[in-house]
């Protein structure tokens, strides 16, 4: 499929087509967001135009890309809940990352992929182009999650089918991946094991964020704790509750959509959704509405 073939199911026009894949610097917006463990991280968002068309594409040609069941993260009914599921009660929890892993999906990664799924070479190559900026995946596209976790399929498969051997269970996140089990020492042998075969596609694992949990300490996936149920970390209640008593004394300075944010976060857990506490949270936030409302 011709990059002006592609245009016309577009309906754009190739002189435009030309511009996404030949100066796509000109059709984002960069910015950069805070990290949680400190630092920034830059965004590259593609600007209201590129950004339809990259839906287009996900809608009429990603949806063949396949996601390995393990992996959590950029799926309808899967979440960070269904993530750390697996690993509740377990003796050792160990929580991996990968390192700039957008980054480094370059844009010959993305068309070989595309290739190997049934994409033919020039329509692989034309949209390689179009979804990727700096030659790379760009962290902001719509495209990009699912290209990601095409790209690890194999390898979600390798390590799932070993921790099966070991009697743990694996998970990923996005760049998170998480090991659980009863035997510190395998786990530290998987990890060896996903080292490899990350360097085996060309990634790797940040240093800094490998690290093995016994069940004694505090032990969280992607942000949820696991010891005895999947639940918010207490340090992330008592925020929310110091945030809702502020508000309830000064509803004029709440920020709604904040204070939505975390009651949805909150609710999203079983045994808090008709709790007492978000009762309470739910009456502070109408209060909240009403007096915005009447001022």
């Amino acid at each position: 499929m011709s990059a002006v073939d592609i245009s016309l199911a577009l309906g754009i026009s190739p002189r435009l087509f030309t511009s996404f894949t030949h100066a796509p610097e000109n059709h984002y917006r960069s910015f950069q967001i805070g990290k949680r463990g400190g630092g920034t991280r830059q965004i590259d968002s593609p600007r209201v135009f590129l950004k339809t068309v990259q839906c287009w594409v996900v809608e009429y040609f990603l949806w063949r890309l396949p996601s390995h069941p393990s992996c959590h993260s950029y799926q309808k009914d899967k979440s960070i809940q269904t993530n750390a599921s697996p690993h509740v009660g377990k003796k050792f929890v160990a929580n991996v990352d990968i390192e700039n892993f957008f980054g480094s999906i370059t844009t010959e990664m993305v068309r070989m992929l595309f290739l190997r799924n049934g994409m033919g070479e020039q329509l692989s190559k034309n949209l390689s182009k179009l979804l990727t900026l700096r030659g790379s995946l760009p962290q902001g596209s719509p495209a990009s999650p699912i290209i990601s976790n095409a790209f690890l399929y194999e390898f979600d498969e390798i390590i799932y089918q070993k921790a099966i051997e070991d009697s743990a269970d694996y998970t990923r996140y996005a760049d998170d991946m998480t090991l659980s089990g009863d035997n510190r020492q395998e786990l530290k042998n998987m990890i060896s094991i996903i080292q490899g075969e990350l360097e085996k596609l060309g990634l790797r694992l940040k240093d800094t964020k490998t690290r093995i949990a016994s069940y004694g300490g505090q032990q969280r996936v992607t942000g949820v704790v696991v010891n005895t149920r999947i639940s918010p970390p207490r340090t992330l209640r008592r925020q929310v509750r110091a945030m809702f008593h502020q508000a309830s004394l000064n509803p004029a300075d709440a920020d709604v959509r904040i204070l939505r944010g975390y009651l949805s976060y909150l609710s999203s857990y079983s045994f808090l959704k008709e709790s007492e506490e978000l009762s309470k949270y739910r009456a502070i936030l109408n209060q909240v509405i009403d007096s915005k409302n009447q001022s």
